[in-house]
Formats: structure tokens, C-alpha cells, sequence
């Protein structure tokens, strides 16, 4: 958010700038970024042990790399569609799914972004931390810290919003964050070329700092998806970096992270088993109401230009209209477990199914008999049925 209004900002000040302004400005720009870069290039050419220690262990950082291609290439390959349909497609998750066969999103939705804008601000945050913890601990100890903040993160955020699609791997780079901490502290116990020096964590705060204050502004650096990877990422990543002055992480190591992972997500995940979506049944309601209110106003009006008689209408009420009532309550009942923000609407759904049953029967009963009263009555529980059914609708 901080980046988007950055850019905002400076999009306004160049359009009420004058043509020469504007080419002062941008002079200076270039030249901001030239001495930025000469200032790198020599800053690069000094003598580093840290890095050259760093280069040394691990040369090319390939995991960080593949995750920052997958980032690119599903937000590419989205095509600049957004919405929560295609979040699912392009492996978003959401609990419904995700605990009934497709574990698999856990993992995919850290690899989906709902906005540019967040794209950038992850892989700024991600790319330097990364590529430094994977250098120091190794390929394999990297991708299962960051995995396995990613997954924990996203199955905390199911188990918080169960029927809302969740994307992003704000879990996997807190995680990465809480690495690099561990390794920070090892490092300041156990002196050696691997220490990470404050000069190199300089250069990490100005991409660390959008990135948290991103967090920050969504809300979600104080939420358990974000604080519990936080602290997972530092308790693994102090068992990962035990030998990090010697050699990357051990495999065993890696392999128990991995494991201990696992644990923790399925204690999270399953217990969310068997959670469904109440919004497509209450979806059927309203069109079964609407098509079959129209269909008895047709033949209200019919009746009314003698047309139809009333027998039809009450065969017509028999054999149509409340079979469709009876397949809606048993799929209703059927539903399994919804979730808490859910159950108002289905209680109000219940109650609708319950007067409406009931003024379909007094109505099919009043035309059978020809009696005014029954069909008043029906009347009245119509406006009971109403009132629950104005309940389902969405707001305007």
C-alpha cells in the first residue's frame, strides 16, 4: 500500500510539473540511479569475507529463484483476471476444497497474488533475505522453511476464514524473516565467517521494511497467519543454522522440519473437514422462489380472466411447486457442517422452507375447496416466508 501511494504521488507530481521540470527531474533521476549503481559496482569490488564465504558454501541460489519465476509465471499466466474464481482455478484456497482432497492448495496459494502491486512488495521482501539463508543453510533447508511457513500460514488463515479464498505468501517470507533471525543469534553465539554482519542486514532493510509495513497495513503481521510463521521460521531455524559456521543444514534436519510441519498443518486443516459453503443452496432457494412465484402469478392472472380454474391451480401447487420445496429442505438438511457466520442463514432458510411449505399447502387446500379462509391463512404464512427469505438475500 505504502508503494502503491509512493507511485500515486509521484504520477501527480509529474503531470502538474512543466515540460521543463519535468527534464530537470528526470536528469536528476538518472543521475541518482548512475552514482547508485558506480556506488555498487565499487561497494562490490571491496574485499567481503562474508560474502565471499557466502559464494563459497552455495553459489547460485536456485531455490530462492524458482519461487520467484512460480510467483511470475502464475501471475502471468492469470492473465489480469482477479477474482475469487480464478483464485481457486490457479490454486487459491479455500477450506471446502482445500479439506476435501485438495491438501494440495495449502502449498499452491503462497504462489498466488491477488494484485501487482502485492507481487512486487512479496518479492522485494522475499529476494535478499532469501538468497542469504539459502547461501548460508543450503537449497533443501530453504525450501522446507519457506514451505513450511507458507503452509502453516494458509492453513491458519482457513481455520480463521473458512469460506474466504486465501492467497499470498506473506507465511512463507515471515518464515524466511524468522530464519534469518536465527541466524543472526547463532551467529552472535558462535563467531565465525558465516556470521552475518550488520552492514549486510543494512542492505536488507529498506525491501524488509516495505514489505512489513505492507503487512502491517493488511493486517496481516499481527494475525496468528503471520506471528506463528514468524516464530516457526526462528524455532526451525534455530535447529537448522546449529552448524551453520561449519556446513549448510543437515538433511536430517531438514527432513524433521519438513515432518514437524506436516503435523502442524494437518492439526490445523483437519479438524476443518467436512465445512461447507451454504451461499449456492441459498442461491437455489431464492430462484426456485422466484420461478415458482412467477409461475403461480401466471396462473393467479389466468384464473382471474377464467381462463384456468381453481382445481389446476391447486394440482398445479401439488405436484410442481412443493416437490421443489421438499428437494430444497432435503438438500438443505443435507448440508453437513457450516460454518458460525454462516448459520444465520441457514436457520433463516429453515424458517422460510417452514412457512412457505405450509402456506403451499393451505393455498393448494383453499382452491381444492373453494375457501376463502384457508387462503388467507396461506396469505399469512406467505408473508412469514417472506420476511425469513429477505434474510437470504445479499445486501444492495
Amino acid at each position: 500500500m505504502g508503494l502503491l501511494v509512493l507511485i500515486v504521488l509521484g504520477g501527480v507530481a509529474a503531470y502538474v510539473m512543466k515540460p521543463d521540470e519535468r527534464l530537470r527531474v528526470a536528469r536528476a533521476g538518472l543521475r541518482l540511479v548512475e552514482n547508485s549503481w558506480f556506488a555498487y559496482q565499487d561497494d562490490r569490488a571491496k574485499p567481503d569475507e562474508f560474502r565471499d564465504a557466502l559464494r563459497a558454501r552455495t553459489r547460485w541460489p536456485l531455490a530462492t529463484w524458482t519461487v520467484l519465476a512460480a510467483y511470475a509465471l502464475v501471475f502471468v499466466s492469470m492473465g489480469g483476471v482477479r477474482d475469487a474464481g480464478a483464485l481457486v482455478r490457479w490454486g487459491g484456497a479455500i477450506a471446502p476444497q482445500a479439506t476435501d482432497g485438495e491438501w494440495w492448495r495449502l502449498f499452491t496459494a503462497s504462489f498466488v497474488h491477488a494484485g501487482f502491486i502485492a507481487l512486487l512488495v512479496d518479492a522485494a521482501g522475499l529476494t535478499q533475505p532469501a538468497v542469504l539463508v539459502e547461501r548460508v543453510l543450503g537449497h533443501a533447508a530453504f525450501a522446507i522453511l519457506y514451505l513450511s511457513g507458507a503452509v502453516i500460514g494458509t492453513a491458519i488463515e482457513l481455520s480463521r476464514h473458512p469460506l474466504v479464498v486465501t492467497v499470498g505468501p506473506t507465511g512463507g517470507i515471515l518464515a524466511t524473516y524468522g530464519l534469518l533471525l536465527a541466524l543472526v543469534v547463532r551467529g552472535t553465539m558462535r563467531r565465525s565467517p558465516m556470521t552475518v554482519p550488520l552492514r549486510t542486514l543494512k542492505r536488507l532493510a529498506p525491501a524488509a521494511g516495505i514489505f512489513l509495513l505492507h503487512a502491517l497495513v493488511t493486517g496481516a503481521l499481527f494475525q496468528a497467519a503471520g506471528t506463528v510463521p514468524l516464530g516457526i521460521g526462528f524455532v526451525f531455524g534455530i535447529v537448522l543454522a546449529r552448524d551453520a559456521a561449519e556446513r549448510p543444514a543437515r538433511v536430517n534436519r531438514s527432513v524433521a522440519v519438513a515432518v514437524a510441519t506436516v503435523i502442524i498443518a494437518a492439526g490445523i486443516a483437519v479438524p476443518l473437514r467436512g465445512i461447507v459453503d451454504a451461499r449456492p443452496e441459498v442461491a437455489r432457494i431464492l430462484a426456485t422462489e422466484d420461478r415458482t412465484s412467477n409461475v403461480y402469478a401466471t396462473a393467479i392472472q389466468q384464473f382471474k380472466l377464467g381462463a384456468l380454474k381453481s382445481e389446476p391451480i391447486a394440482q398445479m401447487i401439488e405436484r410442481q411447486i412443493e416437490p421443489e420445496l421438499d428437494q430444497i429442505d432435503g438438500r438443505l438438511k443435507a448440508l453437513g457442517r457450516v460454518p458460525p457466520e454462516q448459520q444465520p442463514l441457514v436457520t433463516a432458510a429453515g424458517e422460510y422452507i417452514k412457512f412457505r411449505r405450509e402456506s403451499w399447502q393451505l393455498r393448494a387446500k383453499g382452491f381444492h375447496k373453494a375457501n376463502m379462509r384457508l387462503l388467507r391463512d396461506a396469505d399469512e404464512k406467505e408473508r412469514a416466508a417472506l420476511a425469513a427469505l429477505e434474510r437470504l438475500r445479499p445486501p444492495a
